[in-house]
């Protein structure tokens, strides 16, 4: 028989159990949206970055490709290291563009027969 001053162990083990699953929810959605924050930050940087070196870089690369200027080509080297050439020879570069129109025209009137397969 139950006594006025017994405590109701039954109760005590539901709430114990009852608290315990609410905290571990709690702490799985907090872990969760701590998470989502992170790679939202994350997103955020990556797409707001600025690479100004590698941008420099690149500007002044497409500018020497797509203009015009000279360029001093040292003579070749033979096996023993010397030049064989008298002197550098001064080259003009052009654009890509241009090259590809040039060749494209030498080239309009000669065509090479497609060989078909296994021939």
């Amino acid at each position: 028989m139950a006594r006025y001053d017994d405590l109701p162990t039954s109760m005590i083990a539901y709430a114990t159990v009852i608290s315990c699953l609410l905290l571990i929810a709690i702490i799985q959605g907090t872990q969760a949206l701590c998470f989502n924050m992170v790679n939202t930050a994350q997103e955020q940087k990556l797409t707001t970055s600025e690479y100004t070196s590698s941008k420099a870089v690149i500007s002044e690369q497409l500018a020497s490709i797509n203009g015009y200027k000279k360029v001093a080509v040292p003579p070749e080297t033979g096996p023993d290291g010397k030049p064989t050439g008298a002197a550098p020879k001064t080259l003009l570069q052009i654009p890509v563009e241009r090259a590809i129109d040039l060749i494209l025209k030498e080239n309009k009137g000669k065509s090479a027969p497609i060989a078909a397969p296994g021939a």
